[in-house]
Order: C-alpha cells, then structure tokens, then sequence
C-alpha cells in the first residue's frame, strides 16, 4: 500500500513523467510500469500520451483513495511508534524490511 501511496502522491505533487515517478518514488523501472498499469486498471490513475511523452494523472477515485490512505496514515503513525518503539518485528517474530513511504512528507 505505501509503494502505490508513494506513486499517486509523487503524481499529485505534480511529477507526471513517468521517469520522474520512478526517480521520487524510488522504485526500478518494471515495478513502476506494473504499478502504474495496475493503478490504470483500478481507474486511480490516467495516462496521456503526445508524440513521445507519456504522463500520467490521478483520477478523481485516485485523489480519493490517496486522500483516505493519508489520514489513516496520520492517525496510525502515532499508534505504530507508540506500540512499535523503533522495531520492525512480525507477529512470528522476523525482522521485516519495509518500502518507506514518504506520503506527507512533501
């Protein structure tokens, strides 16, 4: 959920181009193209092509989905430091890697 919160806010904050997407959202080239034909699928995103630029826009559904991921965010953070205090450990017990998302941290 934080990688597609992480693409549709570099995309809102006004970073169309696809490259630009990959370069702010920190992701390789074929996960970025998977995400973003997923978020085509789902109707969050839009693409627009013109002779030899691609850009994608968020759909009013993707601002909507972004919208209530940021305030769930923001009403979790706090949970998760509180109950977490600077680990990263599963219910079974493993050290988890996590993708960073930098939503709301313009």
């Amino acid at each position: 959920m934080e990688i597609i919160c992480d693409v549709l806010r570099v995309i809102q904050e006004g970073s169309p181009r696809p490259t630009q997407v990959m370069h702010k959202a920190n992701l390789t080239w074929p996960v970025l193209m998977n995400y973003l034909e997923v978020l085509l699928r789902h109707e969050l995103l839009t693409r627009e092509t013109n002779v030899s630029r691609t850009t994608y826009r968020l759909t009013a559904k993707g601002s909507a989905v972004l919208n209530i991921y940021l305030k769930l965010k923001e009403e979790v953070d706090p949970l998760e430091s509180e109950t977490m205090r600077g680990f990263n450990v599963s219910r079974k017990g493993k050290a988890n890697h996590v993708h960073q998302c930098h939503c709301g941290n313009s």
